[in-house]
């Protein structure tokens, strides 16, 4: 884009199974909640989750189909969006650490996930994290 302003396309690689069917039910971060969920990707990206086994900490990018584009401003906690992880966002993308419980074919089990059901997922990314605990190679 050479530093000027366009549209930016993104092809969603799969859905997210899990027990949230809205925003009410859903914790407000993944950590606070051990549910399973599952990431049921496209088959033609089963090839890309070779590797990951179970108790791998992976970084869940997903769209929040659900949220209000047009807010800035959070009221409830009198900051701008940018200053909070509120889902409400020009562009709502969830980043969420995730734990591996299972790989069969083209679908993770996962716990800590906070997405809503039918979410679409974006991108998978080995965590910085090597834990919920620290930074690998490093503690909080």
């Amino acid at each position: 884009m050479g530093g000027k302003t366009g549209e930016v396309c993104i092809k969603p690689i799969g859905i997210i199974r899990s027990p949230y069917r809205s925003r009410k039910t859903a914790p407000k971060q993944g950590f606070l909640a051990d549910d399973v969920s599952y990431v049921d990707l496209s088959p033609e990206y089963e090839l890309g989750i070779q590797g990951i086994v179970v108790g791998d900490i992976l970084d869940l990018v997903y769209w929040m189909d659900r949220a209000d584009r047009d807010n800035l401003f959070n009221d409830e906690k009198k900051k701008g969006i940018f200053a909070t992880r509120g889902p409400d966002r020009p562009n709502p993308m969830g980043i969420t650490p995730v734990e591996v419980l299972d790989v069969a074919g083209n679908t993770l089990k996962v716990k800590y996930l906070d997405a809503l059901d039918g979410s679409p997922v974006l991108d998978i990314r080995h965590s910085l994290f090597d834990s919920f605990g620290g930074v690998k190679g490093k503690k909080f």
